[in-house]
């Protein structure tokens, strides 16, 4: 009887323990999507301060730090872009295997 109830408490921690990890992977395939989303409208951002920068450079209204820090600002970003487009494929990847799915 005791052996019994010790495996019927495992396989419902083992089935609680499935229900959290894919809980927990599609949380974190949610969280990567959004922060994608969000990197992709701050380097478009980005991106229009440095058009506009390097104009107003060419225009003699900057200097060319202003132009500089622009640059910097958009790498920095892209960087970011990168980082949040491997994120979400690595929780992709680990949510499809969580669920057993191709």
């Amino acid at each position: 009887r005791a052996v019994q109830r010790q495996s019927e408490w495992r396989s419902e921690q083992l089935r609680d323990d499935i229900v959290r990890q894919e809980s927990d992977g599609w949380t974190a395939l949610r969280q990567s999507i959004a922060r994608l989303g969000a990197s992709a409208r701050n380097l478009r951002v980005a991106g229009e301060n440095l058009s506009i920068s390097t104009y107003s450079y060419g225009e003699g209204m900057t200097t060319v730090l202003d132009v500089l820090q622009a640059q910097l600002s958009w790498i920095q970003l892209y960087t970011n872009d990168i980082e949040a487009r491997f994120d979400r494929a690595v929780a992709e990847a680990d949510y499809r295997r969580i669920t057993a799915r191709p």
